[in-house]
């Protein structure tokens, strides 16, 4: 993805318990929440949900969100924005 270039981000998911993102050598790695139903695997407090990608015509980057079942929002981040030093 490195050499390729113009990659912003990888996304994957599972039915496990993991919804993290983190930014590798600029390109963001995120993994959504399960959206199914309750597995041995799914210890999460907030429950199920699903990662929301947002992208805008025309500008670079874009938002990712995961929304639970009831329309909560939670871990926004906007790429690369909030991965920035500053």
């Amino acid at each position: 993805m490195k050499e390729k270039g113009g990659i912003l981000g990888m996304f994957v998911g599972h039915d496990h318990d993991c919804d993290y993102v983190v930014n590798w050598k600029g390109i963001l790695l995120a993994y959504g929440r399960y959206t199914g139903g309750d597995t041995v695997y799914n210890n999460l407090p907030d429950g199920n949900g699903a990662r929301v990608i947002e992208l805008t015509e025309n500008k670079p980057g874009f938002r990712t969100w995961i929304r639970l079942k009831g329309d909560q929002i939670i871990n926004e981040v906007r790429f690369p924005e909030d991965f920035l030093k500053k």
